[in-house]
């Protein structure tokens, strides 16, 4: 196909890129020379603070966009081909992302959930299924893992107990294409173990409650927590696209529900003061995991200790074995 008019393609394909800004949208793209790019690139890199991940993914993005249009048009070179890390290795920022930049902020939760319960009512006020948001909602409440929350079925929720059953995972063969369920977790490595238990707090039993009043209203019947409206279990992967939409309507930078699992162990949990052997075994990996990935303390930790410190210090000064030291009489003398 020979090459039409492509002046402001990079504004139609790429208007919302994050590594696209507007000297170059306004571009045409047969402008877009390897000399260019690298100057470009060097502008981008002295406003921004790229790691080398993030540059590996501009680089990807640019290599992508102009194979693309190198195959569906005659006469586009593509000018990333020899973008190298290692020539703007100065520019690029090396650390690694702490787990407070990873996880949902408490105003991003509340922004979320209020969407969420704002459009599970517009579904029922236009009478169209829509189980993503009771996902959402739930995983809020548990932090559990995307395969975990697909897998769950109704048995899994024990009320009387207070207790959610997390012991399977849905799983996808790229191989095959197929969708399936293991009757094991990411963190048993193969071999059922029993799965591991969460507590059904009280905010997430209104949840479940109002979720088997929404499935009535549209007469759904299923063992699967989330199902279609067949009852077939839903799929991870449509749910996983559904929130990183959903995510960018609201205005959070944080797509993916891995930021859901950050925020429950480091909001929930931690303001809960739950044991951090406790809090692994809730969210299902080691303890030494809880605390590299997953845990970040506020700045008022330092208070907060000290205070426990002084009460501790205090209490130990009334006890009668303690020996004073002298000069405190010498002094007091003097």
């Amino acid at each position: 196909e020979s090459c039409p008019d492509v002046t402001g393609m990079l504004s139609g394909c790429c208007k919302n890129h994050q590594f696209v800004n507007e000297r170059m949208r306004n571009m045409d793209i047969r402008d877009v020379s390897k000399s260019f790019l690298r100057e470009y690139t060097n502008e981008l890199l002295k406003n921004e603070h790229f790691t080398t991940k993030t540059f590996s993914e501009y680089k990807s993005f640019f290599n992508n966009f102009f194979l693309f249009c190198d195959e569906k048009y005659e006469g586009i070179l593509n000018p990333a081909s020899n973008l190298k890390s290692s020539d703007y290795k100065s520019h690029l920022v090396a650390r690694k992302k702490g787990p407070e930049e990873k996880a949902h902020s408490r105003n991003d939760i509340q922004t979320l959930q209020n969407e969420a319960w704002a459009r599970i009512n517009a579904s029922l006020e236009k009478k169209k299924y829509d189980i993503y948001p009771f996902v959402f909602l739930l995983s809020t409440e548990t932090g559990p893992r995307l395969g975990e929350l697909f897998s769950l079925k109704m048995a899994d929720i024990k009320l009387s107990k207070h207790r959610l059953h997390i012991h399977s995972q849905q799983c996808f063969d790229r191989i095959t294409k197929q969708t399936y369920i293991l009757d094991y977790t990411r963190n048993e490595k193969g071999i059922a173990q029993g799965g591991r238990y969460e507590p059904i707090s009280p905010a997430l039993e209104i949840v479940l409650s109002k979720l088997a009043a929404y499935k009535k209203e549209f007469g759904v019947e299923s063992e699967y927590v989330f199902p279609k409206i067949n009852g077939d279990y839903s799929i991870k992967a449509n749910y996983d696209k559904w929130l990183t939409r959903f995510c960018n309507k609201c205005k959070v930078h944080l797509t993916n529900n891995h930021a859901v699992r950050m925020y429950f162990n480091s909001y929930v949990l931690e303001d809960l003061e739950v044991p951090v052997a406790e809090k692994a075994a809730i969210m299902g990996h080691s303890v030494r995991v809880n605390l590299d990935c997953y845990t970040h303390p506020d700045h008022s930790y330092c208070d907060n200790t000290y205070e426990k410190m002084l009460k501790k210090h205090n209490e130990r000064m009334n006890e009668p074995n303690i020996i004073p030291f002298l000069g405190d009489t010498m002094q007091k003398g003097a």
